[in-house]
């Protein structure tokens, strides 16, 4: 197969093309290399990929994705994004343009030339204050406290009308906390361990007494790949799914984790509780377990120790 990559030096892009490199498929990648969370681990990523002979590279903007003249795409997989709730705030223009509107160029690029199969990243902030656990894609998600997670609920309604008027199919997947080697240097345990590492204070929003749903990143990529090959047998399709861990952890407890990991420990800062955090967040996944059948779960014990060996 011949599969695009939206992201593909992003963290979960950077995984998923390395999967579908070794499963032999070729992988159109494409990302602009923004600075958001730093180009260092984008560029470790991108030169890792492209020692591969059947992955191909356009240091693009997705708003130009016109530009690529590649044929015959069997799959688009969507992951290119602005990405980090806070960030969001402080910049919503920037996620409403780079999060919906090259959502847009995307699917009419696949309109234009005929690409029937798009899967694309949502994420669990689209549950917002839905203060439901675990929680099910058939919540309503009209109760969103960020910038970030609208973008992502605009995502799936953009799926639906390119499904419903042009018979495009498509996937989406709710994210629930993703991490593993390689990670985002901005998400809480890349900074743990950073702050460990460094002899660096870490500071606890909510006096560390949130809770979340942490995936890594293998059982991810295991999933998406399991409904590329289980779409091959469908003609129709228009779906979204979780992707968690299926289980919480308290954050304070979560950092106590990595401090026995890496026989190392650090002042602890506590600070009140964001607005833009939820309390807890939890994935239900029976609804992808069913249509893929993939069942393997990384522990955050064991998820951990391979980051912090990848470190």
């Amino acid at each position: 197969m011949k599969i695009l990559i939206t992201g593909s030096a992003g963290f979960i892009g950077f995984h998923l093309a390395s999967l579908f490199l070794k499963k032999k498929h070729t992988v159109i990648g494409i990302d602009n290399l923004c600075k958001s969370y730093g180009v260092k681990v984008k560029k470790k990523r991108l030169s890792e990929l492209r020692k591969q002979k059947n992955f191909k590279f356009y240091k693009k903007d997705l708003k130009f994705i016109n530009q690529i003249k590649e044929k015959k795409i069997d799959y688009i997989i969507h992951l290119a994004a602005q990405a980090g709730v806070r960030l969001s705030q402080d910049k919503p223009e920037l996620f409403i343009n780079d999060n919906i509107l090259n959502t847009v160029k995307l699917f009419e690029f696949a309109k234009k030339e005929g690409i029937k199969n798009v899967f694309y990243a949502s994420s669990s902030s689209v549950y917002g204050n839905s203060n439901l656990y675990p929680s099910t894609e058939d919540i309503n998600i009209n109760k969103p406290i960020s910038i970030y997670g609208i973008t992502k609920g605009c995502n799936e309604d953009l799926a639906y009308y390119y499904n419903y008027v042009y018979g495009i199919n498509t996937i989406g997947f709710r994210f629930f906390t993703v991490y593993g080697p390689y990670g985002r240097p901005d998400m809480s345990i890349g900074i743990f361990f950073k702050a460990l590492l460094n002899k660096e204070k870490i500071s606890l929003f909510n006096n560390g007494n949130n809770y979340r749903d942490y995936t890594y990143v293998d059982d991810i990529v295991g999933q998406i790949y399991s409904c590329v090959l289980r779409t091959l047998k469908i003609k129709k399709y228009n779906k979204v799914f979780n992707i968690g861990g299926e289980k919480t952890i308290q954050i304070k407890k979560l950092l106590n984790l990595i401090e026995k990991i890496s026989k190392r420990k650090t002042k602890v800062i506590f600070s009140k509780k964001n607005k833009l955090d939820p309390v807890k967040s939890l994935a239900d996944n029976s609804q992808i377990k069913k249509f893929t059948n993939f069942k393997k779960s990384t522990s955050i014990l064991e998820g951990l120790k391979k980051v912090y060996k990848s470190l």
